[in-house]
């Protein structure tokens, strides 16, 4: 099955569950609302973890 739980289908439910809080932590003046200028560091980190392997385990 394509984007199963095993399959490491875990990664686009907990992007969207961070970007969800962080618009809510905005919204109700937790962060500062200048908070997305820096948006273009979490892709990049994203890239680097994916290129590094980091948590990455072995296929069983």
């Amino acid at each position: 099955m394509i984007g199963s739980m095993d399959e490491g289908g875990v990664f686009w439910p907990v992007f969207l569950i961070l970007v969800g809080t962080l618009i809510l932590f905005v919204n109700l003046g937790i962060l500062p609302p200048d908070t997305w200028r820096f948006w273009p560091i979490i892709f990049i980190l994203l890239g680097l973890f994916k290129l590094s392997g980091f948590g990455v385990q072995g296929k069983k």
